[in-house]
């Protein structure tokens, strides 16, 4: 099951940052619909590499402090496995791609057909063949996810440049942190979950934070092409 990452607290949009930035309910209703595309586009893939059926969670898009966002998202000190990237262009934003470690574990197994599941608790305890594995599967459901996105707003993406991250999740996106903001900048927060349907529990996420002059950007590209 690709599950939630909660956030530590609920973040309410004032009313304030909704007149200073121009952002009410609906546009973030917008980004949901895209998370929900971008999802459904890698849940496919995943579905299709595993042969088991994948479901869809989408909660609520938010806007945010990225620095408290952040925070948010190391809620119990979780270790995760995962990639990290930027996307540029019309649609610039910071990506993630995160599992808890255990449930990579489960991944593992199932795609290497192995009766055992093997125990991880650092990068090193993954060799050449697990992380290729592992890694190939990251850049098939990023692939997919920008793809949908890219099919539907009709842009041209370039692929990112993905780091490779294993650890707690409060180091993780500390480290991140400098790479997504400068400052207390407010974004849109999308987060996206998939499901796997039987067998072993997978759980992920898919993150993108945008900044809110890309909202607007995405918001009237949608009203032009549709």
């Amino acid at each position: 099951v690709f599950q939630m990452i909660q956030f530590q607290k609920d973040y309410e949009i004032s009313a304030s940052d909704k007149t200073a930035l121009k952002i009410n309910d609906e546009d973030l209703d917008t980004f949901r619909e895209l998370g929900n595309i971008g999802a459904g586009n890698a849940g496919n893939a995943l579905s299709q590499i595993l042969n088991k059926k994948v479901l869809l969670e989408i909660p609520p898009a938010k806007l945010v402090p990225v620095s408290d966002a952040i925070t948010g998202l190391a809620e119990k000190n979780t270790m995760l496995v995962g990639y990290a990237g930027f996307m540029k262009g019309f649609l610039e934003s910071n990506i993630f791609l995160s599992l808890p470690v255990e449930d990579i574990e489960n991944l593992l197994q199932i795609i290497l057909d192995s009766d055992t599941k093997k125990e991880l608790t650092k990068e090193s305890d993954l060799n050449n063949t697990e992380k290729s594995a592992i890694t190939e599967v990251f850049n098939i459901l990023m692939g997919h996810y920008i793809a949908a996105l890219s099919d539907f707003l009709k842009i041209k993406t370039e692929p990112p440049e993905y780091r490779f991250f294993f650890g707690k999740a409060n180091n993780i996106f500390k480290a991140l942190g400098a790479d997504v903001t400068k400052d207390d900048t407010k974004a849109v927060v999308v987060e996206t979950s998939i499901k796997v349907a039987d067998g072993p529990v997978i759980r992920g996420k898919f993150i993108m934070f945008l900044n809110p002059s890309i909202v607007h950007k995405v918001i009237d590209r949608i009203t032009e092409i549709w």
